[in-house]
């Protein structure tokens, strides 16, 4: 993938963390994460149709990113005992992420989020 995308898209997602972290994203406009993240607000739509669905998607990137890394790499033939300890890991990393985003969970998506 081309690095200025991938460079472009993390920054989106540092930005949406930071501002996330402050209000809800539903009051964060596309314009204040373009800035926040030094990319073009057509950038930003290139990426995600909102404030609130680019904040959804980096969770669910950071969420699926742990799940990938623990439990789809075991092997067909993992015993119960490794298939327990990597569904202890991940569970771990669940609640390290939340609590690395609390304030972002804490003020959440907006109104109709889940």
């Amino acid at each position: 993938m081309d690095p200025r995308i991938l460079r472009s898209r993390r920054n989106l997602a540092d930005a949406i963390l930071r501002l996330s972290a402050d209000r809800p994203a539903d009051q964060i406009t596309a314009a204040e994460v373009a800035a926040e993240s030094g990319v073009n607000r057509s950038t930003f739509y290139q990426h995600a149709r909102n404030p609130a669905d680019l904040l959804a998607a980096v969770l669910r990137t950071e969420l699926d990113d742990l799940r990938e890394r623990h439990l789809t790499r075991l092997p067909g033939n993992a015993s119960p005992a490794e298939v327990t300890a990597a569904i202890g890991v991940v569970t771990l990393g669940v609640f390290e992420h939340i609590d690395r985003h609390a304030d972002v969970y804490r003020h959440g998506l907006g109104p109709d989020s889940s």
